[in-house]
This record gives structure tokens, C-alpha cells and sequence, in this order.
């Protein structure tokens, strides 16, 4: 499972590295009225995530904001929080099959820009390491998708009104992170990207199985043992990616 990753870099550096053609206003809340990136990023709250939106040769890149955790529509008022709070992930391997992803995969993709995502390794002793994964050569990780939105059902307005969030999708892990955990994000080469975000596949066995051909041809990757900092998600500072003494 992946449950922490790290988005930085400002919202040009991102519509440059990833052509994106329309940026969705940040939403602003008196904690956080200006998008600061995440050192330790985790469940539950708002990050940018990249969408297609149009029709083959004339779709378009767009960044909206998303809240981590997947919440299908159909979930009841009273469940969603909880709901959203552990669908965090969801496996490559039967994402197409799962009720609660089916309709996303086949209609719903996108794109989660990192600039690194955190994995624990367990020793022999049974003790845990933290370790910030990251392309060797890139500044950004594309991780493969998928998002939906829930809308509150009843009047209880200690809910918000609405909700667009996603998961990651995840698999077994290449030789490289398979060292440190046995499962990582799918990742996405450039060359491939749009292949997961074209908008005319509206069939998520189809989207699975155009992914299965690509989903190896991953960038280089290395990695930092990292503070045991990271696991508080109330730690988000710099401090995260130092690797450990």
C-alpha cells in the first residue's frame, strides 16, 4: 500500500513538465489559502490531480483538485468520511472488477503528479524504515489514477455538500522497490500517460489491459532511508527528505 507521497513543486513547474492546458483555481480554506505543496502528504487531503477532458486529438490536460481517499457515489452520507479515509489504494490486479472501482476505471482516470512517494521496509527483526522512492532523473512520478464524485444525499451540513477524490492504483513491485515493500504505485512513463487518460475508453477491462502493456516501463528509481518523521502526517516540512543518519 502507498500511503504517503510528496507533491512540492509549484503549479507552473507542473503545467510545464506535463503540458497541462487548464489549471483549476486552488481551494482555498483559512488553514491553507494558497496551494504549498506536501513534504508528507497523506490521506484525506486536497491534492492536484491531472484529467482528460474533451475527445481524441483535441483532449486537454486539466489539473483539478482532488481529496485522497475514494469515495463512490453511491456511498451512504453516514459512511462516506470512514469510506474515504481507507480507499486510498486500488490494486491493478482487480481494480476493473471491484464494485466500488469499476465505473471510475472505465470512466473516470487520471494522473497524480509526485515528486516522490514513501515506503516502509520491515527487517528481520520486524522493525520498520521509512524510504523516499524518486525518479533518478526527473522531478516528477506519474502515478496512475482514478477519481470520482460523491454528492451528500441527505441535509446534514456537518458533510461537505460534495466531494472529488481518488486513489492510486498500485501492483506488485519491480525488482528495484521490491527490496524495500512488495507493493508500489503504477507508474507512468511520458510516452503513456495519455494512453491511461484517453477519454474515448469508456471500458475499464479495456483500460487495464492497454495498462498492463506499459505499466513496467517505469522511470530509473532510487531511494533515501528516511527520519521516522514521516509517520505523523502532522510532520510536513523539509526535514522529510533528509535521509537518515
Amino acid at each position: 500500500m502507498c500511503g504517503r507521497y510528496s507533491i512540492v513543486s509549484d503549479l507552473f513547474q507542473l503545467q510545464t513538465f506535463f503540458s497541462i492546458d487548464e489549471l483549476e483555481p486552488y481551494p482555498s480554506t483559512p488553514v491553507r489559502p494558497e496551494w504549498q505543496g506536501r513534504w508528507n502528504g497523506a490521506p484525506t487531503q486536497v491534492f492536484p490531480v491531472i484529467v482528460a477532458e474533451g475527445h481524441e486529438g483535441r483532449a486537454r490536460k486539466v489539473l483539478r483538485w482532488m481529496r485522497w481517499g475514494l469515495i463512490p457515489s453511491w456511498v451512504k452520507d453516514d459512511e462516506a468520511m470512514s469510506i474515504g479515509s481507507r480507499m486510498i489504494n486500488a490494486r491493478f490486479e482487480s481494480v476493473a472488477e471491484k464494485p466500488s472501482f469499476k465505473r471510475a476505471v472505465a470512466h473516470r482516470r487520471c494522473l497524480v503528479p509526485m515528486n516522490s512517494f514513501f515506503e516502509w521496509h520491515t527487517d528481520a527483526q520486524g522493525e520498520k524504515f521509512p524510504y523516499r522512492i524518486f525518479s533518478k532523473e526527473d522531478p516528477f512520478l506519474a502515478v496512475a489514477g482514478i477519481w470520482e464524485e460523491w454528492k451528500r444525499h441527505g441535509k446534514d451540513e456537518k458533510l461537505p455538500e460534495r466531494l472529488t477524490t481518488f486513489s492510486l492504483l498500485t501492483q506488485d513491485a519491480n525488482p528495484f522497490v521490491s527490496q524495500i515493500h512488495h507493493r508500489m504505485p503504477v507508474l507512468l512513463d511520458s510516452k503513456h500517460q495519455m494512453n491511461w487518460l484517453n477519454p474515448l475508453v469508456q471500458n475499464g477491462t479495456t483500460a487495464v489491459s492497454e495498462l498492463e502493456v506499459f505499466r513496467y516501463r517505469t522511470p530509473e528509481l532510487t531511494a533515501d532511508r528516511v527520519s521516522r518523521l514521516v509517520n505523523s502526517p502532522k510532520n510536513d516540512r523539509p526535514e522529510i527528505w533528509k535521509p537518515a543518519d
